[in-house]
């Protein structure tokens, strides 16, 4: 028999090319994906930041209970520029939320895989903050005597994911990640195993783990329904804004703006009436069609905003590494384990007819903002890696094992 050398080398030589070009391909792809940050829509993400500064404004209200209470007796006295500012800013977290969706469904309509990368790494931050701080607040609470911690119960010390003590936001978000790939992929298009896979989470999830939780008495919000179909219509919105082309988009701007100051003026407006005429559905009227993450005209200021900055290419690398911080900033300053004294102790709230009262605000704002950046990017540069390459050792392991077998 005989044998073509030249043929052979040839073909080893394409082998040997072939790896290199896979090697190649490999650490570009590493590099894609280090150097993503830099890469994004700089004005979706001065977006993301504007809402979170949003969110911080209304926690501090939240926490402090600056925003005083209206009566028939003092609404005269109460309502001035000041109470209509803390009105506004302390509904309008409810706002940064839904932008934070919109541009979520906007970014990731497209995206068919499980991204489980992400899955981990979102749940590693927020049990590092979650131990973090629960290790400073036990600490705190023996020096701050005369600040009442936030009320622990049913194993919120230890499972803040499955509590009504947990972050609703990113418990809704973890969710939203494990169906991001059926609603993305549509039912109709679903094959036969993609279909009795979605049809197996929903029971396991929403049929037996929270009924099991329920009857131990556990309370959470990590399977509640109503939440999850809040979270995921403004999910869908914002998958529609980036898929489906609206031809006039200086009307939609334009109405989404007005949108914001009907909001304004209606909470006023309610407030207003409900003191003068002791009827309680101007309440009603302000808070489903106003104070809500499904509410109407929020909704509508927030797709007016996505198709303001949609059509604008900024690429600024800073601005993107500030913005890639929003979710550790969100973790960090809301925690309920250092919250009270965030609040209470370091930055309290003075009466709100004190002089500069808004620069105060703000610039409170402001720091808890920077410090929770601050925060975060060490997390970033220290945990977060460790985390990533445990998950690469394990991902490197599973390829090899599949390429044997």
């Amino acid at each position: 028999m005989k044998i073509n050398l030249s043929e052979e080398t040839d073909a080893l030589m394409k082998k040997k090319h072939s790896e290199k070009e896979e090697i190649r391909n490999k650490e570009k792809n590493k590099l894609n994906i280090a150097t993503k940050i830099n890469e994004r829509n700089s004005s979706f993400e001065i977006l993301r930041i504007i809402a979170m500064f949003l969110i911080i404004l209304s926690h501090i209200i939240y926490y402090t209970n600056s925003l005083p209470k209206l009566s028939t007796s003092n609404y005269t006295n109460i309502i001035n520029n000041r109470y209509i500012f803390l009105r506004i800013i302390s509904n309008y977290g409810k706002f940064g939320d839904i932008i934070f969706i919109h541009i979520s469904g906007y970014f990731s309509i497209k995206r068919t895989n499980f991204h489980y990368q992400k899955f981990i790494l979102i749940i590693a931050q927020i049990y590092f903050y979650h131990y973090l701080f629960l290790f400073f607040g036990l600490k705190l609470k023996n020096i701050y005597n005369d600040i009442p911690p936030l009320e622990q119960i049913n194993g919120s010390y230890y499972l803040p994911l499955l509590t009504t003590l947990g972050h609703w936001f990113a418990q809704q978000y973890l969710v939203l990640l494990v169906f991001m790939p059926y609603i993305n992929t549509g039912l109709l298009s679903l094959n036969r195993d993609q279909y009795k896979q979605l049809v197996f989470l929903l029971l396991l999830c929403f049929s037996i783990i929270r009924p099991l939780l329920n009857c131990f008495n556990v309370p959470t919000d990590l399977f509640s329904l109503v939440l999850f179909m809040k979270i995921l219509m403004n999910y869908i919105i914002g998958g529609y804004l980036r898929i489906n082309e609206i031809n006039n988009k200086i009307a939609i701007i334009i109405f989404g703006l007005l949108s914001f100051v009907i909001t304004i003026n209606f909470e006023y407006l309610c407030d207003i009436y409900a003191c003068q005429y002791q009827k309680i559905y101007w309440l009603i009227f302000q808070e489903q069609f106003c104070l809500q993450i499904n509410s109407i005209f929020p909704i509508i200021s927030g797709i007016g905003l996505i198709y303001l900055v949609k059509d604008f290419n900024i690429h600024n690398k800073y601005i993107n590494f500030i913005s890639s911080s929003t979710f550790g900033i969100y973790l960090i300053h809301a925690n309920k384990n250092i919250a009270p004294y965030i609040y209470n102790a370091w930055f309290k709230t003075e009466d709100f007819n004190q002089d500069y009262f808004f620069v105060k605000y703000f610039l409170k704002a402001v720091i808890i903002f920077f410090i929770s950046l601050l925060i975060d990017v060490i997390r970033r540069f220290t945990f977060e890696l460790i985390v990533q390459k445990i998950l690469n050792f394990f991902i490197n392991l599973y390829q090899k094992n599949k390429n044997i077998s």
